[in-house]
């Protein structure tokens, strides 16, 4: 099969209008619900499919389909459906008929005008194909039925109530009203601005050339860095993370420090402000005192280690025990 009749299948399901560029174009026009002259039978929404020799020119819908498609430039397209639609002519020329596959048979009368004998619509149609036809009279005539096996199996053979009749109008009209809802809605076009949104190819993205930057200034994350995979190119672009390397270690490096040294120092006094604090220190006059802050406190201490105990025993035996009486340990 000419692969451009395969671009004609796909496009006219979303689209009313697909020209052939040299032979003419395939149109579909939506028409809603309606009922036959008798009123006895409704007709679901459907799409009629009509061929206009005089649409001839290029609108570049099927070239574009045709490029998406194939992964190929819109001109090399052009020229594929150019040769494409040549052989078609030829064809038309020599047996007076052509085949556009499920869309229908487009035929050259005597008189050099044109005939078109549509295909299988309702594959083309997805959006109403579903839609059965309705016979109202069979429906009427089971009502009517149903009415008067109730109306034998009455004892005293009433006549027949108006609101029967009247139910059974109701659920006629509700039925109506739902089937024309669904086809307005199913029917409503569509418009489509961008040709190439039709298409039997899978999109294609061009790859970017240059990755953005990961690190602005080297040495200073503070973070470990994530790095994203957006594309093949940025994968393949060399990254230089040497300095925020270096900066790791030295973080380890200085937090190993910090666990390796004093824990746990031996409180004297613990104040509310870093005034008050050095206000002590002052006052106490003792080489031996720092200041800690911790959880909002400025804590006054005098000895440390690397354990309670061990704090306890620098204590004793620098006499500073003795002269803090009412001191605590506490860990830093």
């Amino acid at each position: 099969m000419n692969r451009v009749i395969r671009h004609i299948e796909h496009l006219l399901i979303t689209h009313d209008c697909v020209i052939v560029p040299g032979i003419g174009a395939v149109l579909a026009t939506s028409m809603g619900a309606r009922m036959d002259a008798s009123g006895s039978r409704m007709f679901a929404p459907s799409r009629v499919f009509t061929f206009n020799p005089a649409l001839s020119h290029n609108d570049g819908v099927l070239a574009s389909s045709i490029a998406r498609a194939e992964g190929i430039s819109y001109d090399a397209a052009g020229r594929m459906l150019e040769a494409a639609t040549s052989e078609m002519r030829s064809r038309l020329d020599a047996e007076a008929r052509l085949g556009l596959g499920r869309v229908g048979t487009l035929m050259r009368n005597a008189d050099g005008s044109m005939r078109f004998a549509p295909g299988s619509l309702e594959v083309l149609s997805p959006g109403v194909m579903w839609l059965p036809e309705v016979n109202l009279a069979a429906f009427s005539a089971g009502a009517d039925s149903a009415s008067q096996v109730r109306a034998v199996r009455r004892a005293d053979f009433k006549p027949r109530r108006l609101g029967v009749s009247l139910s059974r109008i109701a659920k006629m009209a509700a039925a109506v009203a739902v089937l024309i809802a669904v086809g307005l809605t199913l029917t409503t076009p569509l418009k489509v601005d961008d040709a190439q949104m039709a298409s039997l190819g899978v999109e294609t993205f061009s790859p970017r050339h240059e990755a953005p930057a990961i690190i602005e200034t080297p040495g200073m994350a503070e973070a470990p860095v994530v790095l994203v995979i957006e594309r093949h190119s940025d994968a393949a672009t060399p990254v230089d993370t040497a300095a925020y390397t270096a900066m790791r270690h030295g973080a380890r490096a200085a937090r190993k420090a910090a666990l390796s040294g004093p824990r746990y120092c031996l409180v004297v006094a613990s104040l509310a402000s870093e005034a008050e604090a050095r206000k002590y220190v002052e006052s106490v006059d003792d080489p031996a005192l720092s200041i800690l802050v911790k959880d909002g406190r400025y804590r006054v201490y005098a000895a440390e280690g690397a354990s309670a105990l061990e704090v306890i025993a620098i204590a004793e035996a620098t006499g500073v025990a003795s002269r803090y009486p009412s001191a605590w340990v506490c860990r830093k």
